[in-house]
């Protein structure tokens, strides 16, 4: 046994150490007396105490007491105590009792921070922030900062402003709102959003928006819209009116009626369905009785079942019934007539115009004819004499003859001038 026992001295002190199956050490270092007792006892003056594996203790650089074990734990200082037993753990401070306490997976306190039962309720700080939980009675969350805070309360919710005046507010899932920023109703398909500058409203057959530049309304059938450049009215399916910045407007009714103005307040276009048809310089119909193709008054056609006009640079003509006159001013050519009794015509060459039953005239540069009612007849003809028959009285070389009958010459008188 002895043979087994090794004896050590120094200037600091003793060390005994016995070699067997275990290994025993005790003895002096550094003024402080020790014990060990491999692999279970370990024990130093003033310093720590284990008994491996029940029991541990020793003192930390603060010189504060710490004692462990199996599912516990313990810190003392002057001014802190703290246990750990299992799944508890507790803080206690001098002067302010326990700041903090945790029962894992249950409860959890912390001085001036938070405290939490599950599932029933909790609470937090964080500088000016507060926030609280609750499941009992009914379920509720609050996070306030100041004045500023948002309360749920199941599925209400609601929140105030740093004013402490009301900021926002819902109901899941039927009502939405935030102040000055939106309101919706889902069920109902309202849907209200605005902003400084604007606000758009939208809900079945409802429809609005207004900014500074533009506003936009609409129910039911009706809408309007009015902005820098255009504006508007409009009844569905009744009635369109618009108008754009440069004064050209537009106006419908029923669907049947429609109308176009330029910037001048000019009607440059029309329709009445399905009888009429009207655009400017080109065409003006009313089906089935009137038709008019082309520009202005001085170059155009028209014409109707009882009627037709032509108006053109170089010829004009028109029929009304019975009534047909025509004239064409690069042939010098005109004619006018009013079928069965009156005709009229022009040309270089000759002229003439019946008026019947009551005459008939005809003329030539140098024959003219002219038959009246009852059977009278007027014919004069002009000439120039020959040189071998010149009156040597009166020197005249242009001669006139003429010629009075009745009944187609039964009884004639003729002159000669």
């Amino acid at each position: 046994m002895a043979l087994l026992t090794l004896y050590v001295r120094d200037d600091e002190g003793e060390n005994y150490k016995i070699r067997n199956f275990l290994s025993f050490q005790w003895g002096k270092e550094k003024n402080r007396s020790y014990f060990r007792f491999l692999p279970f006892v370990f024990y130093k003056e003033n310093s720590h105490f284990n008994l491996f594996p029940f029991y541990f203790s020793w003192k930390d650089e603060e010189k504060a007491d710490n004692v462990a074990g199996p599912f516990y734990y313990r810190y003392r200082s002057p001014d802190v105590f703290q246990d750990y037993y299992f799944n508890t753990y507790y803080k206690r401070e001098r002067g302010k009792g326990f700041t903090e306490i945790v029962s894992f997976p249950l409860f959890y306190y912390k001085e001036n921070s938070y405290f939490t039962l599950i599932p029933f309720y909790h609470h937090s700080y964080d500088g000016e922030d507060f926030t609280r939980y609750y499941l009992l009675p009914i379920p509720m969350y609050k996070h306030s900062r100041n004045k500023e805070s948002e309360t749920l309360v199941l599925n209400a919710y609601w929140s105030r402003d740093e004013k402490g005046e009301y900021k926002s507010s819902a109901f899941f899932p039927f009502y939405f709102h935030k102040k000055n920023s939106y309101l919706h109703i889902p069920l109902l398909l309202v849907f209200h959003t605005q902003s400084k500058d604007w606000a758009e409203t939208i809900a079945p057959f409802f429809y609005k928006y207004s900014s500074q530049y533009e506003n936009e309304f609409f129910l039911l059938g009706y809408h309007s819209f009015d902005s820098d450049s255009k504006s508007f009215t409009r009844l569905y399916p009744f009635y369109y009116s618009s108008n754009e910045k440069d004064g050209s407007s537009f106006l419908g009714w029923a669907g049947l009626f429609y109308r176009w103005k330029d910037s001048q307040g000019e009607t440059v276009a029309r329709a009445i369905l399905p009888l009429h048809y009207y655009q400017k310089n080109e065409y003006n119909l009313w089906f089935p009785f009137y038709y008019r193709f082309g520009g202005d008054d001085r170059n155009y056609v028209s014409f109707s079942p009882v009627h037709y006009r032509l108006r053109s640079t170089n010829a004009d003509r028109d029929w009304v019934l019975f009534y047909y006159s025509s004239e064409n001013r690069e042939e010098r050519t005109s004619s006018r007539s009013m079928a069965p009794f009156y005709f009229e015509w022009k040309n270089p060459n000759s002229k003439g115009d019946i008026l019947l039953p009551a005459y008939i005239k005809y003329y030539e540069k140098n024959k003219n004819l002219e038959l009246y009612f009852g059977g009278i007849s007027v014919s004069q003809t002009g000439g120039k004499f020959d040189a071998s028959f010149r009156s040597i009285e009166s020197g005249k070389e242009f001669y006139v003859d003429l010629d009075y009958s009745f009944i187609y010459n039964i009884f004639s008188v003729s002159l000669r001038r």
